[in-house]
């Protein structure tokens, strides 16, 4: 708005002039008042105009809101919630406000580890997932813990909401449940998941293998229970038992990774792509089975661990082998000259084996000392030649003659039932971070080679008796077999 201001009167007052007093003895010219009011407004105006602006707007048209928090984005929530790694931090940011909360439950409740069958107080967060249905929904990877006399209807809900979980763990399925309890593999009715990694050691029956059937997702899968076929070796007499529904064409299509008995393995093997094959033995005739598939497959695996019995054993997993196997264990490793020729001329057939795991628990006096050691692997070598890695396994006493490996299923029951739940491979738990790495390894691998431990033993020095090793891995490094103790062997045949 602009205010005339008369030629004449050179003392009139404006509103933006008020205060700007003219003396009357002096004279004053228009010049000097419009350069006064320019001066006091701040802007260039025209001639003989002030301009004087007015503010329209009132409190009724433009109120002033006040918020107690900032509107974010979901994108920063989802940005601070990536930035906290503890867990009681997550639950304390739910707290924060709805949009923190939709941010941070996600990643709160993704990776769990729940105990069935303590007291009622004990079981807050099995009962909070029970009765809640769109937190069990929202988990991806879950620890299961069963203690005997155990119920499992609350972690049968929990499982039939979770409709988004991947990875499942499940530890001690094979103990004694609450009496009138269902079998465990119950809790597996009625679920809409589709897992990528599953281990437990429940017993097997046709519900854990009609639940088997149904996911097409799976591509790692370990199960040490019992079967209870007694007598039944041969996949023909198998074929209308409990293992009928993973027989049936298009069960388990995306299955690479199995670790479970040699009967169970001999019919899984069959019509799928198994990369990677971890065996033990149950029964005598389980053996011959085996090899018997694995020799029927098109495909071989690239890792095939299986303890082999004796020297006859040993003979037929080597043929049974393929030349893209770049794993081969454990072998028990003849004594007799004749005999190892044999092997020899087998494994020089690998062309790709770049680990090997033998078995020398039957050699007397056993080959404990470094130099004993660098000297069997150099000879390996001659006959593999692309092998870097080489595992000596029993090398604390001679096995007993039972068919039972001391690496079979009881001891690993016993390793896992004291290893706490997703110990070494627990998904991360947040979202963001689990959206740049996809695939999660679901076992441990070995640590870095220069985090083990290096021997301090000269060559020629033995240790006493109970000092020796179970386990002495070799690597080639720069032409040099470096001995590695206490390395973490029984995951290797995950690496390749």
């Amino acid at each position: 708005m602009a205010v005339e201001v008369p030629n004449g009167d050179l003392n009139a007052r404006s509103p933006r002039t008020q205060g700007c007093r003219v003396p009357a003895s002096r004279s004053c010219s228009y010049q000097d008042v419009s350069r006064r009011a320019r001066r006091r407004t701040r802007s260039p105006s025209p001639p003989r105009t002030i301009g004087i602006p007015i503010n329209i707007s009132s409190p009724t048209t433009c109120p002033v809101r006040y918020s107690s928090t900032l509107a974010f984005s979901p994108e920063v929530h989802m940005t601070i919630v990536g930035h906290v790694r503890a867990r009681g931090d997550l639950a304390r940011l739910c707290r924060v406000s709805r949009a923190f909360r939709a941010a941070a439950e996600p990643a709160l409740y993704n990776t769990l580890a729940l105990t069935v069958g303590r007291e009622p107080e004990e079981d807050a967060l099995l009962r909070t997932l029970a009765g809640a249905p769109a937190l069990a929904g929202l988990m991806d990877a879950l620890s299961v813990r069963i203690l005997p006399n155990a119920a499992l209807g609350a972690l049968a809900r929990v499982l039939r909401a979770a409709d988004r979980l991947r990875f499942l763990d499940i530890t001690g399925g094979g103990l004694p449940l609450a009496p009138g309890e269902p079998p465990p593999a119950s809790i597996f009715e009625d679920t809409s998941f589709q897992l990528r990694t599953l281990t437990c050691d429940m017993p097997l029956d046709l519900r854990l293998f009609s639940f088997l059937a149904r996911q097409d997702a799976m591509e790692d899968l370990t199960i040490t229970g019992d079967d209870d076929l007694e007598g039944a070796t041969e996949v023909q007499d198998l074929s209308a038992s409990i293992y009928q529904p993973i027989m049936q064409l298009g069960a388990l299509p995306a299955l690479h990774t199995l670790e479970c008995a040699a009967r169970t393995a001999a019919i899984l093997v069959r019509g799928r792509c198994i990369r990677r094959l971890h065996a033990w033995v149950d029964a005598e005739g389980d053996f011959p089975t085996l090899t018997r598939a694995l020799r029927s497959i098109p495909v071989r695996p690239v890792a095939l661990e299986v303890l082999c019995p004796d020297d006859a054993a040993a003979l037929s997993l080597l043929y049974a082998a393929g030349p893209e196997t770049r794993y081969m264990g454990t072998i028990a490793l003849p004594v007799d000259g004749d005999i190892r020729s044999q092997a020899y001329a087998l494994l020089f057939r690998l062309k790709a084996v770049e680990t090997l795991a033998f078995d020398v628990s039957c050699w007397q006096p056993l080959p404990t000392s470094h130099r004993a050691l660098r000297a069997l692997a150099s000879e390996i070598r001659i006959y593999a030649t692309r092998v870097r890695r080489v595992v000596f396994h029993g090398l604390t006493a001679p096995r007993s003659n039972g068919w039972l490996p001391s690496a079979g299923r009881a001891s690993r029951r016993v390793s896992r039932a004291l290893s706490s739940p997703f110990a070494s491979r627990a998904p991360s738990p947040h979202p963001i971070s689990r959206a740049s790495s996809p695939r999660l390894p679901s076992r441990p691998t070995s640590p870095h080679l220069g985090l083990r431990r290096q021997s301090t033993r000269t060559d020629g020095q033995l240790d006493d008796e109970g000092d020796y090793a179970e386990a002495v891995m070799l690597t080639l490094v720069q032409g040099l077999w470096t001995v590695e103790e206490d390395a973490l062997t029984e995951q290797v045949w995950r690496e390749h």
